[in-house]
């Protein structure tokens, strides 16, 4: 905890300049300057940490009572005391190469792994090591997939370094044109790397927005008697022609009703712009 401070900190104050404090000048239902003091104030107490989730998530607005805001848990509080006593196997879902072998040795369906890369060492799917281009040319044409997607494995977070291969004329492609080889790969970052097949949304996926893979962001919670939850659930779709989906690099995100699957009528980027429609491609979120 300790060691993870001083990023801590510097993280939520940058989105706080970013987005945060941008989102709290346009406001134009906020409260009155003393209430949103003293209300900071007693989060901070209360919490025993500093309140960011008040600016995150608009709760200066006069629609939220102070009874109605002790329901926000700070991310301090979240990150650092709850999800440390209640989900200690963390690391598993922090490491993509792990968390690959742990989908596999329990036979649930993943995209297709093609590469692995861990401490600069190149493996295929099998951890045969890939030494030559003539290896590399193996794995891809036994593969024989037209989009790969490149992700480092290791504490990955916001769609941050991400990238796509195409394959054209039998070789693999970045997006700038680079032809990809052994040593394109040996080139790339010191992060480990999960170099896995790009799937395709479902149809009624595609019509909002087809240029990222949108995903559902499920809150599940276990207790051993009763089994899993699901506390919530939310659509994210990307923007822009960003082929991720994440809210850092534009994304949007809706909330889902878990009892009949309908989305809701508004959904919110990061710096908690709303919109009716999609802003790219214009598709009405309400009632799909």
């Amino acid at each position: 905890w300790v060691y993870m401070f001083r990023y801590w900190m510097s993280y939520q104050n940058r989105r706080f300049g970013e987005s945060y404090w941008p989102a709290f000048k346009r406001s134009k239902n906020r409260k009155g300057i003393i209430t949103i003091l003293k209300e900071i104030t007693n989060l901070t107490f209360y919490w025993k940490c500093l309140p960011y989730h008040y600016f995150r998530y608009g709760l200066y607005d006069k629609k939220y009572s102070y009874h109605k805001i002790l329901n926000y848990l700070p991310e301090t509080i979240f990150y650092y005391r709850i999800l440390p006593r209640i989900n200690k196997q963390m690391f598993i879902l922090d490491d993509k190469n792990l968390f690959e072998e742990f989908l596999r040795g329990l036979n649930v369906q993943y995209p297709k792994t093609v590469l692995k890369i861990n401490r600069g060492i190149i493996y295929d799917c099998d951890t045969h090591i890939i030494e030559t281009d003539k290896d590399l040319d193996d794995v891809f044409k036994k593969s024989n997939l037209k989009k790969l997607f490149c992700k480092p494995s290791s504490w990955g977070s916001g769609g941050r370094d991400i990238f796509t291969l195409l394959l054209s004329n039998g070789y693999y492609y970045d997006t700038v044109g680079k032809k990809v080889n052994l040593q394109y790969f040996k080139n790339l970052s010191n992060n480990d790397w999960i170099i896995q097949e790009g799937v395709e949304n479902s149809l009624d996926l595609n019509r909002v927005y087809k240029y990222s893979v949108n995903s559902f962001r499920i809150l599940t919670y276990f207790t051993p008697k009763s089994g899993a939850k699901v506390i919530y659930c939310i659509l994210k779709f990307g923007n822009k022609k960003a082929f991720t989906d994440n809210a850092h690099t534009g994304g949007v995100y809706v909330r889902v009703d878990t009892v009949n699957g309908v989305l809701d009528d508004i959904a919110y980027d990061e710096n908690l712009f709303e919109y009716k429609k999609h802003p790219y491609t214009g598709y009405k979120f309400s009632g799909m």
